[in-house]
């Protein structure tokens, strides 16, 4: 099992070390860390060459015109070799651990209807989980019933089967480079389950 690590980047150059850090740091390796650079005008192109160059982990980098994170991580999707596809901004960083419990976790995840998992964030400067508490440990459910029954709020880590989501293509209208990632994940929840998972393992830098 591989997870990949997507990240789209705009003009980034300067922040996004905290997470290549992170990712450096990881109990376990097998992951791929897949950069779009979503037509940045900044020297990010360059930083990641640098941190390909030091070969510590598998980066892989694409640029494109800017056209918006929803672009980004459809080509994201197209070009993924993971089996599991995890989107981590470029300005948030992840727990030395992340990899190793998602790994965990998905091993018991094989049922078509379940798409994929859902941990918690964290705030990095604080360390305190980001949102409402999630009904149990662990949890079978789906995005708009932990919404709306359970009233589980705040940012979600969700780590998503990479087929699954290869169908639920984000819309890509001529000029509109916004696209909120909500719509797709309820259009999923219509039809898959997650397994949501009450342990942080995301630091969010907000």
């Amino acid at each position: 099992m591989m997870i990949t690590i997507f990240t789209p980047v705009y003009n980034r150059a300067y922040i996004i070390s905290a997470l290549y850090q992170s990712l450096c740091k990881q109990t376990s390796m097998a992951f791929e860390w897949l950069v779009i650079d979503d037509g940045s005008t900044d020297n990010i192109k360059t930083v990641i060459q640098q941190f390909i160059d030091e070969a510590k982990i598998d980066i892989r980098f694409f640029s494109q015109p800017n056209g918006g994170k929803h672009r980004a991580i459809n080509r994201g999707v197209s070009l993924a070799r993971g089996s599991l596809f995890f989107i981590v901004d470029s300005d948030d960083y992840l727990e030395n651990f992340a990899v190793e419990r998602i790994i965990l976790y998905a091993a018991s995840i094989n049922e078509d209807y379940i798409g994929g998992l859902c941990f918690r964030k964290k705030y990095y400067n604080t360390g305190k989980i980001v949102g409402t508490p999630f009904p149990k440990q662990t949890i079978l459910s789906d995005s708009l019933m932990m919404s709306y029954k359970y009233t589980a709020t705040g940012d979600k880590a969700e780590v998503f089967k990479t087929e699954v989501l290869s169908k639920y293509p984000f819309p890509e209208i001529d000029g509109e480079n916004f696209v909120p990632e909500a719509l797709i994940w309820n259009r999923l929840s219509l039809k898959y389950k997650l397994l949501f998972i009450d342990e942080g393992i995301y630091y969010l830098n907000t």
